[in-house]
């Protein structure tokens, strides 16, 4: 497995160079993952990074220390309620990982510094949690398209058409925590479109009712995008 973690090709090239940073660029890293954009690895900021670093690492090298970091932070939580420390966790993964040759003349050092950069932040963790409620149990909808269709009744002979049925297709995408978003295509019928319309507009009422009562809205939260979590 050396080499090569499902998802995370980067992982061992990213671990190799939070190991070789001195400790000044360490720092940059380090107060990188620790402001509001955390592990976003947007172009201008991976760029600004490793310009930042003044050392022979690129953008792309940036890029993907930032979606490891990441990674390992996700996991790092899960392993972590198992009643693992963050470190325990650590050295574990890279054992059955086969990393540990990445880790340098002194893993302590290495071990302590993705410590560092994995902690357990309280507002990333506020929008797993939300996240969690949002998508752990169903995928969401995220996405409508509509098509209108004219179907022709033909005569019996097929040489004319006599009349029009109109059909709605219509396309929904469901955002997947893990791989592509799925498309959800099917047809409604005007009566069917008709039923559409009212589930939404009484979905609407009910969410109307909940804003109303202020207890509720100081603590209503409308949820985490896939892109604010990522």
């Amino acid at each position: 497995m050396n080499g090569f973690i499902y998802g995370y090709p980067e992982l061992p090239r990213a671990v190799e160079i939070i190991v070789g940073l001195s400790e000044e660029q360490f720092q940059v890293i380090r107060e990188a993952v620790a402001s509001p954009e955390r592990y976003e690895p947007k172009l201008n900021r991976c760029e600004e990074i490793a310009n930042r670093l003044k050392a022979k690492i690129t953008a792309r090298d940036v890029f993907h220390l930032l979606t490891s970091l990441r990674f390992l932070y996700n996991q790092l939580r899960q392993w972590e309620s198992r009643q693992k420390d963050t470190v325990s966790a650590l050295e574990e993964f890279f054992l059955v990982t086969d990393l540990q040759d990445k880790l340098g003349q002194d893993p302590s050092l290495a071990y302590k510094r993705l410590n560092e950069l994995v902690s357990k932040n309280p507002v990333l963790e506020r929008r797993r949690k939300l996240r969690w409620l949002q998508t752990g149990i169903l995928d969401n909808a995220v996405d409508f398209a509509s098509f209108v269709d004219l179907r022709p009744r033909f005569t019996d002979d097929r040489s004319s058409f006599e009349e029009f049925v109109p059909v709605v297709i219509f396309r929904v995408v469901t955002d997947v925590e893990y791989g592509e978003d799925r498309a959800h295509v099917f047809q409604l019928t005007l009566d069917g479109l008709g039923k559409l319309r009212a589930a939404v507009d009484d979905i609407e009422k009910k969410l109307s009712g909940l804003r109303r009562d202020e207890a509720i809205l100081r603590r209503l939260h409308e949820g985490v995008t896939k892109e604010e979590d990522d």
